[in-house]
């Protein structure tokens, strides 16, 4: 007789000779397989099963008001929230509540009352649906037994108290591991049987897969058709745990509605579902990290463990970071997607940049490499990419491998800064970057690859403000100084001074004073964009505005526009005190 049988025929059971537990590994399966029981035996006439879990759960009462709570839902024939459950509606559901209909109908609103007072947990229920009144058994369902923070001993005093005295049908769930020795002996004096779950994965999975809710059309018949792969990513993993592969699954669906909205389906897709369940699972396992190389190794030790890992190019960095950091970038996914299955007009040098260490070659290092190099010298590799390049770099070095091609790492510096000049004009849109290297990892390739990575480094973050410096030329040009209130630049360089003096000098006193407050509200030192040297060229620019202010206050006889620059000028130096303070 399988556990399922088992657990049926001790609900249906006339017999009461105590509470059973059924225990397994946290994720082996137990919480599903009880719920499905319950699913199917609540729509059924004679019994009421109530289902609680008990995690976090720090009093009797709280229980008892749990309890009572789905009782309530059973006699009302519908489920009544918390909100929901009080004075205004009482009398609504009291003619469900026959037996409390007196004392209910009574209820002065004025009176502060616990409602849950007049319900009796008993072991049977009196239900009412479309067919009048039935009598149902209530069976009590406590999961999570461990994770409780009451006292064990407690506990199975209450467990007993349902099962002995009010002879109700219990079921304890728990993993009878985490149980402490000490709580042992009284848990054999409740507990009269013990099911231990060896759960059938294979049907498990099935299950869950066809009881899918999707909310991408296609999902459920995409896992359908891929069912050997999720079953074969799950057994190599060896985690036997049901949850994490339902959070994979569910997880994915993003995914999926991503290519079908952005591609057609293709077959690599279940590629990358397998890649990214190993990820997963290998990161809950606390395996896959980020190692000095960056992303370069990360995955060289799953392919022995994970017949399918990476295959097809199946590894995505913007799938990586969402595992390792919980950041989703869906541009990311996007592009990836594209230039791996969908790569008409992708360039060769992008294809070697997005290989695995392991899948190169001589022929390809010859043929793509320089081609990658060139286009750092000229700008047109984004971060990330530059990124992967000095890791592959590395990575043939330290395995003695020196590609014939010379790599000036000067050049490419300057490539990086004429790729910052077209950012801020608007010129091109840099890629969210999801990669780093470390110093340590490049330091074979000697120090102007250092600082290379130094300026990458510096640049990571600031490429998504440095769009905004032409935002706030723009609004100066054309008086829209709202638009930029709040915002925040890298510094305020020479070319901000001299549009900004050369507007102010031929401006009324109205406009300067906007120029003032637009200075203000500006800020020069957010610690996620400005560095030290940002903030030192801010106050030197600062600084000789003060001193041209000073000028132009000495030449001219309005007033009104002197009392304005002066105080621009004690505002500006107040900000500058600020600054060397920082």
């Amino acid at each position: 007789m399988s556990i399922e049988d088992e657990i049926i025929n001790y609900i249906k059971s006339n017999e009461n000779v105590g509470a059973i537990m059924l225990t397994g590994s946290w994720g082996c399966g137990k919480t599903y397989l009880i719920n499905d029981i319950s699913s199917k035996l609540n729509k059924e006439q004679d019994y009421a099963i109530i289902v609680l879990s008990l995690f976090g759960i720090d009093s009797i009462d709280n229980i008892e008001k749990q309890i009572k709570k789905q009782i309530i839902d059973f006699k009302t024939n519908k489920k009544l929230s918390e909100s929901k459950f009080n004075i205004s509606n009482i009398k609504e559901i009291a003619s469900n509540l026959s037996e409390y209909s007196k004392v209910i109908r009574g209820i002065n609103a004025a009176l502060s009352i616990d409602y849950y007072d007049f319900i009796e947990i008993k072991n049977s229920i009196k239900c009412y649906n479309s067919n009048g009144e039935i009598e149902k058994k209530l069976v009590l369902i406590f999961d999570d037994f461990e994770r409780s923070k009451l006292d064990m001993v407690e506990l199975l005093g209450v467990i007993n108290n349902f099962s002995e005295n009010k002879k109700i049908k219990v079921i304890v769930i728990a993993d009878e591991e985490k149980i402490k020795e000490e709580y042992k002996e009284f848990k054999e004096k409740v507990i009269f049987n013990t099911y231990y779950l060896l759960p059938e994965y294979s049907k498990i999975i099935s299950n869950i897969i066809e009881n899918y809710v999707e909310t991408k059309s296609g999902y459920t018949s995409f896992l359908n058709k891929y069912i050997n792969l999720i079953e074969q990513v799950f057994f190599e993993s060896n985690s036997n745990n049901i949850r994490i592969l339902k959070a994979i699954l569910i997880n994915f669906e993003r995914v999926y509605g991503l290519w079908c909205d952005n591609f057609s389906i293709s077959e690599y897709i279940g590629d990358v579902l397998y890649t990214y369940a190993v990820m997963s699972f290998e990161y809950r396992k606390g395996n896959y990290k980020r190692q000095k190389y960056g992303y370069v190794f990360i995955d060289s030790n799953l392919s022995d463990k994970y017949l399918n890992y990476g295959r097809n190019g199946s590894c995505f960095n913007s799938l990586k970071q969402w595992v390792l950091e919980n950041r989703w970038d869906e541009n990311g996914v996007i592009s990836e997607i594209s230039r791996r299955y969908y790569p008409e007009e992708i360039p060769s040098y992008q294809k070697f940049l997005v290989s695995s260490f392991w899948q190169l070659n001589d022929q390809i290092i010859l043929s793509s490499l320089p081609e990658c190099v060139e286009y750092g010298y000229d700008g047109k590799l984004t971060i990330d990419e530059l990124i992967s390049l000095l890791g592959i770099i590395s990575a043939l070095k330290n395995n003695n491998i020196s590609p014939e091609y010379k790599i000036d790492f000067k050049k490419l510096s300057l490539g990086l800064y004429k790729r910052k000049e077209r950012i801020m004009a608007g010129d091109i849109i840099e890629s969210q970057s999801h990669t780093f290297i470390e110093n340590d990892t490049i330091k074979i390739l000697g120090e102007d690859a250092i600082n290379l990575n130094e300026q990458i480094i510096n640049y990571r973050h600031k490429y998504k403000i440095w769009p905004i410096k032409k935002e706030v030329i723009n609004a100066i040009k054309e008086n829209s100084y709202y638009s930029v209130y709040g915002k925040c630049l890298e510094s305020f360089d020479d070319d901000l001074f001299e549009l900004f003096f050369d507007e102010y000098k031929v401006s009324d006193n109205g406009k300067r004073r906007e120029l003032c407050l637009l200075l203000d509200k500006i800020q020069f030192d957010e610690d996620y964009y400005s560095q030290k040297e940002d903030i030192e060229i801010t106050i030197k620019n600062f600084e000789k505005l003060v001193n041209v202010l000073n000028n132009l206050m000495n030449e001219e006889s309005d007033k009104i526009s002197s009392l304005i620059t002066s105080q621009f000028i004690s505002l500006l130096r107040n900000k500058i005190e600020k600054l060397k303070a920082k």
